[in-house]
This record gives structure tokens, C-alpha cells and sequence, in this order.
């Protein structure tokens, strides 16, 4: 599995739109880091980022607050998203993730008035009682947005009692 995790100035971009660097991660079948390297990411336009990304053959991006329009570009090239994990030391996020205590906040983007909003800021990962189409699919992108913040677990859901229904791991 190959994970990025978005730096700026070498800690956890806390918004990936702001991060110079990002940290990719090679995991073997037991989740242990095989080897890791650390690249320079372009200039922030539109889609500059997430395209960068799309390059390195990823499976998975781990990444503070991210606008829906860098989600959909990796989502669309099958790259996952989780967005909201609190760390600066992007090795210790990779082994929280791998033993399933990986703390998701929620994406701020899209109410924080960073200009990434879609027109509608609200979490795609969740349930709301209705049923919306915004012409575009979010199969692979998952942003919890649990309040306060909860563990993610691995495969089988999220540990602690709390969950967002959508596996993070």
C-alpha cells in the first residue's frame, strides 16, 4: 500500500492546499513501513496538488482539512482520502493508522472560508437523511467530521464506540 501524507515546512500540512512537500509512505501486507520518500510538491492552482499526487500510484492520502475539489481529482484516479487526522509527524500518523488509532477531527474546509467550498459544506461520508446528487461520485473519498473528534479503527469500522460508518482503514 503507498500512502502520501501532505507536509508543509516538514510537519502535517493541517490544509493540503498549503503543503510544499508530501511524505510517501510503501507499507507491506502487515502494515510495516518498507521504505518512505519525501517529494516536492508545485505551486497551489487549481488541481495542481492532487494531480501531483495522482503520479505517485497512491492508495491512500492521510491529510488535516482538503477542499471536495482535490478529493474528487484522487478519488477519481482511485486514490482514498482521509482528511481531519491531527499529528505533525507524518511516520507516527502512518503507524496510528495501521493500529487503528488514528484520530479524525473532520474536514474544515468548506466552512472555514478557505474558498474550497462546492456550493454546499457538508460531509460527503455521512448520512444526512436525504439523498443529494451533486454530479459527481465520492466513492473512495471519506471525510468524517465527527465533532470533537474520534479513533478511526482499521477495516472493521471505528474503534471507541463511535463511528462515522465508513471503514478508515
Amino acid at each position: 500500500m503507498r500512502i502520501a501524507v501532505p507536509l508543509t515546512a516538514g510537519q502535517v500540512a493541517g490544509h493540503f492546499g498549503q503543503c510544499d512537500q508530501a511524505m510517501i509512505f510503501e507499507l507491506d501486507a502487515t502494515g510495516a513501513i518498507q521504505k518512505s520518500v519525501t517529494i516536492d510538491m508545485p505551486p497551489h492552482t487549481p488541481g495542481s496538488l492532487p494531480t501531483r499526487l495522482v503520479e505517485e500510484d497512491l492508495d491512500l492520502v492521510l491529510t488535516g482539512s482538503i477542499g471536495q475539489r482535490a478529493i474528487m481529482v484522487l478519488a477519481d484516479a482511485g486514490v482514498r482520502v482521509i482528511s481531519g487526522v491531527v499529528g505533525n509527524d507524518p511516520k507516527q500518523l502512518i503507524e496510528e493508522l495501521v493500529t487503528g488509532q488514528l484520530l479524525v477531527q473532520g474536514n474544515a474546509c468548506g466552512n472555514h472560508g478557505c474558498g474550497h467550498d462546492d456550493g454546499h459544506a457538508h460531509d460527503h461520508g455521512h448520512d444526512h437523511g436525504h439523498e443529494h446528487d451533486h454530479g459527481h461520485d465520492h466513492a473512495g473519498a471519506h471525510t468524517c467530521g465527527q465533532a470533537g473528534g474520534h479513533t478511526c479503527g482499521q477495516a472493521g469500522g471505528q474503534a471507541g464506540g463511535q463511528g462515522c460508518g465508513k471503514s478508515c482503514g
